[in-house]
C-alpha cells in the first residue's frame, strides 16, 4: 500500500483505509455479548519493543438493543 495515497479503498466495497499512526501499533479486540446485549470494543496498545500492556489504551461499550452507550 503506498502510504502517501490515503484514503486508500480496500477490496471491501465501502470500506476504506484512512489514516495510521506509526509510531503506535495496536489491536482492536471485539467482545458480543447475547444475554446482555453489548458489544465491547477494547484497543491494545503493541510497543514495537517491550512488553504490551495488560489494560486496553481505550474502549467502548454499546448496548445494540437500547443504541446506547453502555
Amino acid at each position: 500500500m503506498e502510504e502517501e495515497r490515503l484514503p486508500y479503498q480496500t477490496t471491501e466495497p465501502g470500506v476504506t483505509f484512512e489514516s495510521f499512526d506509526r509510531s503506535a501499533g495496536g489491536f482492536l479486540r471485539v467482545t458480543i455479548d447475547a444475554k446482555s446485549h453489548t458489544l465491547l470494543g477494547e484497543y491494545f496498545l503493541v510497543p514495537f519493543d517491550g512488553a504490551p500492556p495488560a489494560e486496553p489504551f481505550d474502549h467502548f461499550k454499546l448496548n445494540w438493543k437500547t443504541h446506547k452507550m453502555a
